[in-house]
């Protein structure tokens, strides 16, 4: 019987064994379906946090400036037709011509004033200290930052298309007496 007994107590041995692996293979399933229920989870969260950026605007923004885009996402034409307001004198302060007109046209990198080259430099020499000739401004010339910028050949171009463009005030037309003839 003894031999009876072992066989026995080695086929439950066997047997525990068994139903130890299908309790942990049955504790491995579930944790795989958890990872797999978090991994969903954490899906749908970073498509959420993707969509963030397209739909988000700061208070802010939609306050003060509601309609116009956020800084750095300005059309660059836009951006380029509204050069001419940087234009700040029309004329040149020294030589009287309008700036339209300059030769050799230069621009303050201080105050942004323009001027005609040749006279601006002579006045840079002369005046000591060389203040702005434009009225109530305050800075003063220095040689090297009276430069030509890159833009400010395509200002100047700007301005004088638009100066074109616009009607002159002499050609305009008066026709407010039309109305008075058909009336009488």
């Amino acid at each position: 019987m003894s031999s009876m007994a072992t066989k026995l107590f080695n086929t439950a041995e066997v047997e525990s064994s068994d139903a130890q692996a299908l309790v942990a293979v049955k504790k491995l399933e579930e944790t795989v379906l958890e990872l797999v229920a978090s991994y969903e989870d954490c899906a749908a969260m970073a498509q959420a946090i993707k969509a963030v950026p397209g739909v988000y605007q700061s208070s802010d923004q939609n306050v003060h400036h509601a309609g116009q885009p956020m800084p750095g996402e300005e059309q660059e034409d836009i951006v380029m037709t509204s050069t001419q307001m940087s234009i700040l004198n029309v004329t040149c302060p020294l030589t009287g011509k309008p700036v339209i007109e300059l030769m050799n046209p230069v621009r303050c990198v201080d105050c942004k004033h323009i001027y005609e080259k040749d006279p601006v430099m002579q006045y840079i020499r002369t005046k000591k200290p060389p203040q702005c000739p434009i009225a109530g401004c305050p800075r003063v010339l220095e040689r090297g930052k009276v430069i030509c910028d890159p833009f400010l050949l395509i200002e100047i171009e700007e301005l004088r298309s638009s100066e074109t463009a616009a009607p002159n005030a002499t050609n305009i037309d008066d026709w407010t007496d039309l109305n008075d003839e058909d009336e009488e």
